[in-house]
């Protein structure tokens, strides 16, 4: 192959991956995230046996500062659809009999949060700014909290989520991005409650989210 055959190729290849990378950019986003995540203030139950020694908010959950990613494709139109991952640190309390006497324990867990969301937009791919609002479904795991009296282990709940959020756009393939989410879903590990015939709650999380996302 000559030189000029080569100067020729080279000049194709530039060529084409100057049409490429406008019709595909912004199709795709990663976005690594800083989150808050608060927890609604609901007793989640107890885990002591008899009803005489069982308060509802014997156990609570705090929330607290979060991390996570988002990977987003977003279509020609209005739509995209986003996988992601948050990793919350949360404060568990509970109070448990031992040795007949209430003794309260308290211990710091991660709940791992692991979703799809569609999202609508209100602007054009490629535009400066777009607002948008999502809902999608959210699989959360609840950490052990380590302690030897704690019987339950980790515990699983699925649920579902809706929000809003904002993408501004300062540069080519750089985005800023701005969330709110609430996620909804059963109460974790599965505790007891001073009234038997209840089983279970709903608990509500908020997300409150700030990332820069790298279009391509």
């Amino acid at each position: 192959m000559n030189r000029g055959t080569q100067h020729s190729i080279w000049i194709l290849l530039s060529a084409l991956c100057a049409w490429l990378v406008p019709c595909y950019a912004q199709k795709w986003e990663l976005a690594p995230i800083r989150t808050y995540w608060r927890v609604s203030p609901k007793p989640l139950g107890s885990i002591n046996e008899t009803k005489a020694t069982r308060e509802d908010d014997d156990t609570l959950l705090r929330g607290g500062a979060a991390w996570g990613a988002r990977l987003t494709w977003n279509t020609p139109g209005y739509y995209g659809h986003e996988f992601g991952f948050v990793r919350a640190y949360g404060n568990l309390r509970s109070r448990i009999v031992v040795n007949e006497v209430k003794q309260t324990f308290e211990s710091r867990i991660f709940v791992d949060t692991f979703f799809y969301n569609f999202l609508i937009y209100f602007m054009p791919r490629d535009e400066r700014w777009r607002p948008y609002m999502t809902g999608g479904l959210q699989a959360h795991r609840y950490g052990d909290p380590g302690w030897e009296e704690w019987d339950r282990g980790s515990s699983r709940k699925w649920g579902v989520n809706y929000g809003a959020g904002i993408k501004l756009m300062p540069a080519k393939h750089f985005l800023i991005r701005l969330d709110v989410r609430d996620y909804i879903a059963g109460g974790p590990y599965d505790l007891q409650f001073k009234e038997e015939t209840k089983f279970g709650t709903i608990l509500r999380n908020q997300e409150f989210s700030v990332g820069i996302a790298f279009g391509f």
